[in-house]
Formats: C-alpha cells, structure tokens, sequence
C-alpha cells in the first residue's frame, strides 16, 4: 500500500489505468537508460559480451520492478476483493482506507459505503422476519426457533425455565365494541405492561391474535407465577387508555415449568392446557401445571 498511497498522489487527470501505464514504460525503458547510462559514463570501448550481460541484468530488473510496482498498485483491488468476498461468505464487515481519491480510491469508498447499505438492510430485513410489527416483541417464528434452543440449553446447563402462556381475556369485545384500533392499542399496553414486571433474560414474543408467549430463565414454576402476578396486578393499576376513555385489561395465564426431555411442542401443549385451566376458573387468574 506505500507505493499505491505514493502514486496516488499524482494528478487525478493521469488516471490509474496510466499510472500502470506509467510503470510498464519505466520498466521496459530502464534497461536502455541503464545501458545508455553506462556506456556514457564509461569512454574506454565496451566488449560485446559484457554489453550484452548487462543489457540482459537491466532487463531482468527492470522486469523485476514493474511487476513489483503492478502488484503494489493492486493490492488495493485485492484488499476491496477480500472485504468483499468477507461480507458475502460470513457477513464480517471490516475495515477500508477511504483516504484515496483517485479511481481506486473512489472504488474502496463505493465498496465500503455499498457493504455498509447492505448491512443495515440485511439486519432491517432480518428483525422484520422475526419481530411483530405492532407490538415490537418478537413473533411467532421466532419463538419457535428460540425456544427450542432455549429447552436444549436448560437441558445441557441443568438451569429451570419456565414458560407462560398469556391471553387477554375479552379481547374480541375489545374490537367489536371500540374498533380494531383500540385494540391494537390494548395489545401494546399489556407488552408495555409485562415488560417492565419480567426480569432481565426473561423474553417475550406474540403468539398470535391476544396470546404471548413467556419465557423465563431460572424461575420455577412459583417464582414465575409470582412475575404473572406482578403483570396482572400493574394492568389492574393502569387502565388502557383509548380514544373513547378508559379499559381495564385483564388477562388469563397459563404456567408451566419446562422438562428438557420433552420437545418444544409438547412444552406449549402443557402451557396451553394450563391456560385453558386459568380461563375455565374464571379468568383474570394464573394457572401452573
């Protein structure tokens, strides 16, 4: 890169194609101007054979250094090359010298300021696919996914975890007599309300319709019972505010503690029963199984 950030201080107008131009033409001269060089500075008469070994050692150094000086001029191709081929086969996203302004300067500027483009849409796409777009929790495809690495690490770790299956009750009065605006707002007021009654590690995702998925980490059932609690108590402290005053949310929960022998799915056929449990009893209640 010395010999590239030296030629890039020449004249824009020169371009890079001349500049490697510039070095082929060096290199193929030198020989002649060593020759023509020496035999200037040496009056007494040359043998033919020494001439010849030195036009010979002149050319082969001169070749020498061209592809020396090519090579060095692009690295700077290669360097955008590899940053590239990074990107695209394990998403690294390193580092270019945006510092150069001839052509392949502007190149590694375009690459990095394209990789950079790419990168934020690629990490924009991805949250899209796994968050639910009105609540801002996770969706259900992500659930799936993380649950079921969620089991085999409390599997390998031997550390409880604890699911809850939450319904709000009365929900599709909620949209029949208000609207499906008010309830989209009732749905952003109960994640707002369980996030701050879970504790750090502990993750949230919709389900589906009015139904959230739970999962906390190093709870067993009774303590995990205790965080439901926490969140049907703040709902019955704060009231869902919607255009047309208030709604007092509540909300049915189903508990149950996982076993790492048992796959995702049996584990929320569990979670389901015991929230069908807390709904038969009455609702506004949790139920563990």
């Amino acid at each position: 890169m010395k010999l590239y950030a030296a030629f890039s201080r020449l004249p824009d107008r020169i371009g890079y194609a001349g500049k490697i131009l510039l070095v082929g033409f060096v290199g193929s001269q030198m020989p002649v101007l060593i020759a023509v060089v020496y035999l200037l500075t040496r009056p007494d008469t040359m043998p033919v054979g020494k001439a010849v070994l030195i036009y010979i050692g002149a050319s082969l150094l001169g070749a020498a250094l061209s592809i020396w000086a090519i090579f060095s001029l692009l690295e700077p191709v290669r360097m955008t090359s590899r940053y590239l081929r990074d990107f695209v086969d394990d998403g690294r996203r390193g580092e270019l010298p945006t510092n150069y302004g001839d052509q392949v300067g502007q190149l590694m500027q375009n690459a990095q300021r394209t990789v950079e483009q790419l990168d934020g849409m690629i990490h924009e796409l991805e949250q899209r696919t796994i968050t639910d777009a009105l609540t801002g929790v996770h969706n259900r495809r992500f659930c799936t996914a993380r649950l079921a690495q969620d089991l085999s690490r409390s599997g390998r770790s031997g550390d409880p975890l604890t699911i809850a299956f939450m319904d709000i009750d009365y929900f599709k009065e909620v949209n029949d007599q208000y609207g499906h605006g008010a309830g989209d707002t009732c749905l952003k007021h109960v994640v707002n309300a369980t996030r701050t009654c879970i504790r750090e590690g502990d993750w949230i995702a919709r389900w589906g319709g009015d139904e959230f998925l739970i999962v906390m980490w190093g709870a067993d059932a009774g303590q995990a019972s205790e965080v439901c609690d926490r969140v049907r108590e703040a709902l019955a402290q704060n009231p869902c505010v919607i255009p047309q005053g208030e709604i007092q949310l509540q909300v049915s929960i189903g508990v149950c503690k996982a076993d790492p022998k048992q796959s995702a799915d049996e584990l929320f056929q569990r979670v389901d029963t015991a929230l069908l449990a807390a709904k038969r009893s009455g609702r506004n209640r949790v139920a563990v199984r």
